[in-house]
């Protein structure tokens, strides 16, 4: 970053614009990218978000004056009456909003909108209704200087037909947020832009990565708190299914056009889909184990991405095939096919763009895909969902998805399918799993990652907060370094409605399990909850609640994990009410806290978390077996 913000209101005082611009754009560039990180006046501690204390209060003042001071100059050029935006600064203001939003979400602006105003671009009358000025060029800098902060919730059926180009750079660079729904505001604007998709026009896409850009909304759409969020997925693929004639080639539709009727072989073969698989991450940790069994009995072929099989335990597998490059949708098809599988297998579906494009094409006879990511894949060329038995039933779950849900028969109770971690060793475990006796100070951890951290859980917080004399500290998870623009802003918008918090910065899995291991107890990230998470509670004994749930499947991760080991009625609660009275008990009574850490101790020992099932205990192999037996009586 070449230029300060004091020289950069200089030059926009000398009428400088394009040098002014040129440095905002500097700015952009640097924070948009994960390697860089922010150099500040003075050195910021690891646990700076504690933002009532004095050790924190000058730390806290740095950050808002950086960002003050850049989101003032930016307010200072765009309000200049003489100044014109530039195309280049447009294109930077549309493709990364999630900049701009972290850098004034910290500062005194809080968004946007007083730009907007001052320049007429919207205005809201006095019956809460968005008047907006229809301007093409009044359009285009509203939509470029739109965030999901803004108390102006935009009519994007409408913006889409005034200029479809413009606008799908704008809603791309909106629903593209690491942190979309921490606060009340970017809550609503996160589940508005998602809702609105039903509207949405289907658009010629001659070039599939302008489509590639949408794919992290397929992706965290899950975490909104809307119930009606799945209308961007849906039109997401849609969308897909529109542009699939110009993007694939003869090759692959030859071998779509040609593709066999259900025949299985004698052991038959298995396209095993890895958009991730890492040790730290759940997809491994869930299903490694069940892909070691059904390897007995299936030729297991896994498609993973190049750079991704370094850090992967491919040993289920009796075959890798890697995919080298995310858009190149003709060669990653082709590489599929030229294994001529009876089934393809999608562990999950959204986390990588090439997992969302192939699961809209028929490479198989038979698709399959698990909960891995759990929504449905609205692709009418997946045959069937599995699901382990839970005690939702399939009429609850079935109408949310496009698939045939298969349910497995073998009952969960003390059924096992996760993989430990290599690091949590013996003495590990013996050192971290003990009971905490402190009661007068409480630490309370959310231990998910922030993206899955709503405005609801800070409600949740909030809440408790209020209900207690004890001093309590919440313990947050960032994706992000300590001195990243993601991190201050997250900070400084938590600081806003918690007095002691801390917001632990990226780290690998055996530190965030010490950090882990110092709280009391701990609260779920609501409404997407997550199996890993839970399992890492039972490992350390502690007890994390969670809020019961009988439709969409990312309710019942939490209630199903706690369920099998004998202690959803203890943890579990039947709304965010019961929630905070369950968290009060948890501070307040010691020895209630202590009852439940004791009840831990004797339901979550690793033998009952990773249990070694007998053969007939095997999960994904019966819900597997019977999705082809379902397949095969029916494909006639």
């Amino acid at each position: 970053m070449s230029l300060n913000p004091s020289q950069i209101s200089s030059h926009i005082k000398n009428k400088d614009f394009l040098i002014a611009e040129d440095a905002i754009i500097k700015f952009i560039q640097f924070n948009k990218d994960d390697k860089n990180t922010l150099i500040l006046a003075k050195p910021v501690t690891e646990n700076i978000l504690q933002n009532v204390s004095d050790k924190n209060k000058i730390e806290n003042e740095i950050v808002e004056q950086l960002c003050n001071e850049y989101a003032t100059v930016i307010s200072e050029l765009f309000c200049h009456p003489q100044y014109k935006p530039s195309h280049n600064i447009i294109n930077w203001f549309l493709t990364c909003k999630y900049v701009i939003e972290w850098l004034f979400s910290a500062s005194i602006w809080r968004n946007t909108d007083a730009i907007i105003e001052h320049l007429g671009l919207a205005k809201l009358d006095k019956f809460g209704q968005i008047k907006l000025n229809t301007n093409m060029q009044k359009l285009t800098l509203l939509l470029a200087l739109i965030l999901l902060s803004s108390k102006f919730k935009l009519p994007w059926k409408l913006l889409f037909k005034a200029n479809p180009a413009i606008a799908l750079s704008s809603y791309i660079g909106l629903v593209t947020q690491p942190i979309p729904a921490l606060s009340v505001e970017t809550n609503k604007g996160f589940n508005h832009l998602l809702e609105s998709a039903k509207d949405l026009p289907m658009l010629d896409l001659p070039v599939i990565t302008d489509l590639g850009k949408l794919n992290y909304g397929f992706f965290n759409c899950s975490y909104a708190t809307s119930p009606n969020k799945y209308e961007f997925k849906k039109w997401l693929t849609s969308l897909i299914r529109h542009n699939l004639h110009q993007w694939v080639d003869d090759t692959t539709k030859n071998n779509i056009a040609n593709m066999s009727s259900l025949n299985l072989r004698e052991k038959p073969k298995v396209a095993v889909m890895l958009e991730l698989y890492s040790e730290n991450h759940a997809m491994y940790r869930c299903f490694n184990t069940g892909f070691i069994n059904l390897s007995e009995k299936y030729q297991l072929i896994a498609f993973i991405d190049e750079d991704d099989v370094e850090g992967a335990d491919l040993s289920a597998f009796d075959r890798v095939v890697t995919f080298d490059g995310v858009y190149n949708i003709n060669e990653n098809s082709n590489l599929i096919t030229n294994e001529n599988p009876d089934i393809i297998f999608y562990t999950s579906i959204g986390m990588k763009f090439w997992g969302v494009y192939l699961s809209q094409l028929r490479l198989a006879p038979l698709q399959i895909m698990l909960a891995g990511h759990p929504s449905s894949s609205f692709s009418p060329e997946m045959d069937y969902c599995l699901l382990f038995r839970w005690s939702t039933n399939i009429e609850q779950l079935q109408p949310f998805f496009s698939e045939k849900i298969i349910m497995g028969d073998i009952p969960t109770d003390g059924v096992g399918f996760h993989t430990i971690h290599s690091g949590l060793s013996d003495s590990f475990l013996s050192e971290h799993n003990h009971f905490l006796n402190s009661d007068e100070k409480i630490t309370i951890g959310i231990n998910g990652i922030l993206t899955k951290v709503t405005a609801d859980v800070i409600y949740i917080c909030k809440k408790i907060q209020q209900g207690t004399s004890k001093k309590l500290t919440f313990l947050f998870f960032s994706g992000h370094k300590s001195n990243q623009l993601a991190y201050l802003a997250a900070k400084k918008q938590l600081s806003r409605e918690l007095k002691h918090f801390e917001l632990i910065s990226f780290t690998d899995y055996i530190s965030y399990m010490k950090t882990i291991s110092q709280c009391h107890f701990l609260l779920p990230t609501l409404p997407f909850g997550g199996s890993n998470s839970n399992i890492d509670a039972m490992v350390l004994n502690k007890p994390k609640l969670f809020i019961r749930g009988t439709a969409q499947i990312y309710t019942v991760c939490d209630q199903w994990e706690w369920e099998r080991l004998g202690l959803g009625n203890e943890l579990g609660c039947n709304d965010e009410n019961e929630l905070i009275s369950k968290s009060l008990q948890l501070i307040d009574d010691t020895q209630y806290r202590k009852h439940i850490h004791e009840l831990l101790v004797e339901k979550c020992s690793l033998k009952k978390i990773f249990p070694k099932n007998d053969d007939g205990d095997d999960l994904l192999s019966d819900v597997f077996a019977k999705a082809l037996d379902h397949a095969l009586s029916h494909s006639n």
